[in-house]
C-alpha cells in the first residue's frame, strides 16, 4: 500500500512538472505551480521557511520521502529504472557502502558557492534546476516538433486549435550542459539507481543526514530474515546488506521495494524497535533500550542541530561586488528579466532553473553566457533577437520559484525600466538608403521612440529614455542588419520610469544627431 501510494504521488509530481515546463501555450490550471513551490532549495531561497521548516520536520519523521515524492529529478531517475527494467528484467541492485568523502566534498562545494553567490555552481547541483534545463533545451524542442507535426495534419483537415511554433536552440552553451547533466543522470542511475542522488546531489545528503534520526524507519526483523536477499537486489538506493541486516538510513529514499518483494514479511515501516533488538545495525546502531528513541534531549539535539545548518545558510555573506564594466555602445550590457531588481539579487536567488525561459510566450528570455561575467553563467537575461518583452506580460515574475524575479503586476510592468533604448544614425536604413521606415516607433508601446522631420519629406527616430521602459519591441522590429540600428541596453539596478510630457518634435535640435 505504501509503494503504490507513493508510486501514485510521485507519478503525479512528475507529469505536472514535466508539463509546466514544456507547456508553450500556458493553458495548464494554476493550481498545478504548488509543485514547482514545494522544492526545498527554491523555497529557502524565497523565504518560504513555513514549507522548508515541513519538509525537514516530514524528513525528521518519515525519511527521505521529499527525494521519492517531491524531487521531480528523483523521480525522474526512478522512471528511467524502470524503462531498463523493461528491456533487462533480470537486472538487479547491490549494496554499496556509503560515499562519504564525495557526498559531503559536493555539499561542501555547494554550500560555499551558495555563500559566495557563484551562482553556476549552485545551479549546476540543485536538483530542480537539473531537472529544469533538461526539460527546457532538450526535451522542449521535441515536444515543438510533434506539436508542428500535428498542427499540420489539424491544419491540412481544416482545424486550427493547433498552432506551429518556431523550434531553434535558445542557448547552446545551455544546451551542451543539459545533454551533459542528462548523460551523467542516465549513466548514475543505469549503474546505480539512485546513485546519483547520494553521491552527489547537496539536497540529497543534507536531508540523508536528517533521516538517519528518523522515527519512522525500514527495519529489520531478524528472526523473520532468511537473508536471501530480495531486499537488495530491489532497494534502488543500494543501502540494504541483507547478510548483516544493516541498512544506511542516509542513503535510504523511501522506495519501500524492499517492503513489496520480502516474503517474509522480515521488513516493517515502524517507529517501533522490535522487542529482540535484532535491527540493531553496525553503521546506524539503534539504541538497546527502547526508551533512548524517546530521550527528550537527543531529539532535541537532532532537530536543533539539523534547524541550524538551514540556518546557518540563510545568513549568506555579503553580496560579491560584481561591477559590469561598461563597454562600448554595440556590445551591449545584460538586460536582467522584470522584477530581477538588479544582478546581485539575481545571482543571489537565481538556481538558473530556466523555468523563465521555458515560459516566456515571445521567447525574449534566455541563459546568459559570459554576459554577467563568470558568477553569472546560465542567469536568464532578456534578448530582442526573437521576440520583445510584452508590454502587458508578468508571467516569468509570477512562476519564479526562488524570487529571483520578484512578483509584480501589470500596472508596475508599465512603468519598470529594465533598460535604456539606444540609437545609432550610422545604422538607420533611412540614412544609409534613404528610404522611409519608422517600424520602430510603431512598436513602441510608450512612445518613447518618435519620428521627426530628418530630409528630403523623410523621418528618423528620436528617442526619450525617459519614458523607454525597455521592453525591446523597438530592437526585434528593426530592419538593420547584422547590427540593429536601435536597441537597447540593460544596466545594474530596475528603474522606475518616470512619465514626462514628450517634446514637440519641431522643436527638436537636430545637433544631437550629427547633421
Amino acid at each position: 500500500m505504501l509503494k503504490k501510494l507513493r508510486i501514485l504521488l510521485a507519478s503525479l509530481v512528475l507529469v505536472a512538472s514535466i508539463l509546466f515546463f514544456i507547456d508553450f501555450s500556458n493553458a495548464l490550471p494554476s493550481w498545478l505551480h504548488i509543485f514547482q513551490d514545494v522544492q526545498l532549495v527554491p523555497s529557502f531561497l524565497a523565504k518560504r521557511f513555513f514549507l522548508v521548516g515541513a519538509i525537514l520536520l516530514a524528513t525528521l519523521l518519515l525519511g527521505r520521502i521529499y527525494c521519492s515524492v517531491i524531487c521531480p529529478l528523483g523521480i525522474f531517475q526512478d522512471l528511467l529504472g524502470r524503462i531498463y527494467l523493461r528491456f533487462n528484467k533480470k537486472r538487479h541492485f547491490r549494496y554499496i557502502k556509503e560515499h562519504k568523502i564525495l557526498k559531503w566534498s559536493f555539499l561542501a562545494i555547494f554550500l560555499f558557492s551558495f555563500f559566495l553567490n557563484v551562482s553556476f555552481l549552485v545551479g549546476l547541483l540543485e536538483p530542480y534546476s537539473i531537472f529544469g534545463r533538461i526539460f527546457t533545451h532538450i526535451f522542449s524542442p521535441v515536444y515543438l516538433l510533434l506539436n508542428n507535426m500535428l498542427a499540420y495534419g489539424f491544419n491540412f483537415m481544416g482545424n486550427y486549435s493547433l498552432y506551429r511554433m518556431d523550434v531553434y536552440i535558445i542557448s547552446l552553451s545551455a544546451l551542451i550542459v543539459a545533454l551533459l547533466s542528462l548523460l551523467l543522470i542516465t549513466v548514475m542511475t543505469y549503474k546505480s539507481g539512485r546513485l546519483f542522488c547520494n553521491t552527489l546531489c547537496p539536497v540529497g545528503t543534507f536531508l540523508g543526514f536528517i533521516s538517519k534520526y528518523s522515527f519512522f524507519k525500514v527495519r529489520f526483523a531478524k528472526d523473520k530474515c532468511n537473508s536471501c536477499g530480495l531486499c537488495a537486489r530491489a532497494c534502488k538506493a543500494s543501502c540494504i546488506n541483507s547478510n548483516t541486516h544493516e541498512i544506511d538510513y542516509a542513503s535510504c529514499v523511501d522506495c519501500y521495494n524492499c517492503l513489496y518483494v520480502c516474503k517474509k514479511n522480515a521488513l516493517a515501516y515502524t517507529c517501533k524497535i522490535p522487542s529482540n533488538n535484532s535491527n540493531a545495525v553496525a553503521k546506524n546502531k539503534e539504541p538497546k533500550d527502547a526508551m533512548a528513541i524517546s530521550n527528550p534531549s537527543r531529539r532535541s539535539f537532532f532537530t536543533i542541530s539539523s534547524m541550524t545548518l538551514v540556518s546557518a545558510a540563510s545568513t549568506k555573506a555579503q553580496d560579491v561586488q560584481t561591477r559590469l564594466a561598461r563597454k562600448e555602445k554595440i556590445v551591449k550590457l545584460p538586460i536582467i528579466p522584470p522584477g530581477g531588481k538588479s544582478f546581485q539579487h539575481l545571482a543571489k536567488h537565481c538556481t538558473s532553473c530556466h523555468l523563465c525561459v521555458a515560459k516566456c510566450p515571445t521567447r525574449a528570455i534566455k541563459p546568459s553566457l559570459m554576459e554577467y561575467g563568470m558568477a553569472g553563467v546560465m542567469l536568464p537575461m532578456m534578448t530582442y533577437d526573437k521576440g520583445f518583452c510584452n508590454f502587458d506580460c508578468t508571467l516569468c515574475s509570477e512562476i519564479c520559484p526562488t524570487n529571483a524575479l520578484q512578483k509584480i503586476s501589470k500596472e508596475e510592468k508599465h512603468h519598470l525600466k529594465i533598460g535604456d533604448v539606444k540609437f545609432l544614425l550610422e545604422l538607420c536604413i533611412v540614412y544609409t538608403d534613404n528610404t522611409s521606415c519608422g517600424a520602430c516607433s510603431e512598436h513602441c508601446p510608450t512612445q518613447a521612440v518618435s519620428m521627426i522631420d530628418y530630409k528630403d519629406g523623410l523621418t528618423i527616430p528620436y528617442i526619450e529614455q525617459d519614458i523607454c521602459v525597455g521592453c525591446g519591441g523597438c530592437e526585434s522590429i528593426c530592419p538593420s542588419i547584422p547590427q540593429k540600428a536601435i536597441y537597447i541596453e540593460g544596466f545594474d539596478t530596475h528603474k522606475l520610469a518616470q512619465a514626462v510630457e514628450k517634446k514637440d518634435t519641431e522643436e527638436v535640435d537636430l545637433d544631437g544627431f550629427g547633421f
